[in-house]
């Protein structure tokens, strides 16, 4: 691997800023799609539990919503750095 990272260096060296954004907004995109999980699990436990609160439920779906928007944003960012790379 060492190998072809020296083969590329050169050509890299000139797009660094791209190759810190590719790299930064792929680790933040896969986080954020591992928050979902969660997010739909705490949505469900609101809406099975005996005493239901809706405003929790409000605010779940609120953070869903903030994640997905986020999330599509960090994507879009990903492939347009990855396009000019």
């Amino acid at each position: 691997m060492l190998n072809v990272l020296k083969a590329y260096w050169p050509s890299m060296r000139q797009y660094r800023f791209l190759l810190c954004v590719v790299t930064v907004t792929l680790v933040t995109g896969i986080l954020l799609d591992a928050l979902y999980p969660f997010l739909l699990r705490a949505i469900v436990n609101v809406f099975i539990s005996e005493s239901s609160d809706i405003s929790q439920a409000k605010r779940f779906f609120t953070w869903l919503i903030v994640l997905f928007v986020f999330g599509n944003v960090t994507w879009r960012l990903f492939d347009y750095a990855l396009s000019h790379f």
